[in-house]
């Protein structure tokens, strides 16, 4: 061990000046990484999102007629940056680079006066990633590099964005480097918790998909006036029933109190209402519901 500390510390003091002049493999690496954070997207998306209006109108109480809309389901904001965040903060402090860095043979390491290994700490990881959120929101953010980012990576002398000069990083050509950040065994293990990981994660989105995602449904439902009726204004599911139906198709009926306009007045509803299991990747589907009003 000791003698792998003396031969990383040799190797860093033979080769001071890694290769940062990657601006273009930096680019594309930056479009392969948005390619994988959208699928991931899609998969959060899919199991945790509700259905949320994004541009027109719903019919409000007492109005009929078509009201065109268009819809899209999605988590809220913050979980996607959260989402974008620990992408590369994992990936990063397990082995220095990300999916679209290692197709480009990029790494990221400490910069020279902060460099003791190859390796960023997950400390420079955290630094180097949190102000990717505002990266993100810039007006001309364009497939996972921001103007702002770009004019920070040409003009400073070593290619650094905002979250490198924060945390005291580089990045740079791996073929430039004499060792890589990690030994040839631990990228293999760090590899193998990783992917045990993602596992887990994934079976917990599918048994949620399942399990979890009615309430969602009828969340969707509500937002774009499908719930019952079109005036609904606010409602309180109480305990489901799990069940199959004639055709064998798994069900799950909510008992439901909701309050509606009806002529200009507020009047409350109880009543039932069931979903019916379509099977991945269609999941949960209303089969309607009965309800009984007082004024």
């Amino acid at each position: 061990m000791l003698t792998d500390h003396a031969d990383a510390a040799a190797s860093i003091s033979a080769n001071p000046a890694p290769d940062v002049s990657v601006v273009r493999q930096r680019v594309i690496a930056g479009i392969l990484d948005f390619l994988c954070l959208n699928i991931l997207a899609l998969i959060v998306n899919t199991t945790f999102g509700v259905v949320r209006i994004i541009s027109g109108t719903l019919p409000q109480a007492g109005q009929t007629g078509w009201y065109p809309y268009t819809a899209t389901t999605s988590v809220d904001w913050w979980w996607l940056a959260l989402l974008a965040f620990s992408y590369f903060f994992v990936l990063e402090t397990l082995f220095s680079t990300t999916i679209g860095k290692t197709g480009l043979g990029l790494y990221v390491i400490p910069a020279a006066n902060e460099r003791k290994s190859w390796r960023i700490t997950p400390w420079q990881a955290f630094l180097r990633n949190i102000l990717r959120p505002i990266e993100a929101l810039q007006l001309f953010y364009a497939l996972g590099a921001g103007l702002l980012t770009l004019i920070c990576i040409e003009r400073t002398k070593q290619h650094q964005h905002l979250g490198d000069l924060l945390a005291h990083t580089l990045v740079v050509d791996k073929k430039s480097l004499p060792n890589p950040p990690y030994p040839a065994s631990q990228p293999h293990l760090r590899t193998a918790i990783l992917l045990v990981v993602l596992a887990s994660l994934l079976a917990g989105c599918s048994a949620f998909y399942y399990y979890g995602r009615p309430p969602l449904v009828i969340e969707s439902l509500y937002n774009t006036h499908q719930l019952l009726g079109s005036n609904i204004q606010s409602y309180q599911l109480g305990t489901p029933a799990w069940g199959t139906d004639k055709n064998n198709r798994s069900i799950v009926t909510y008992p439901i109190q909701f309050k509606e306009i009806y002529h200009g007045k507020m009047q409350t509803c109880d009543g039932k209402l069931t979903l019916h299991w379509e099977n991945f990747p269609s999941g949960w589907t209303s089969d309607g519901g009965y309800s009984h009003c007082t004024p």
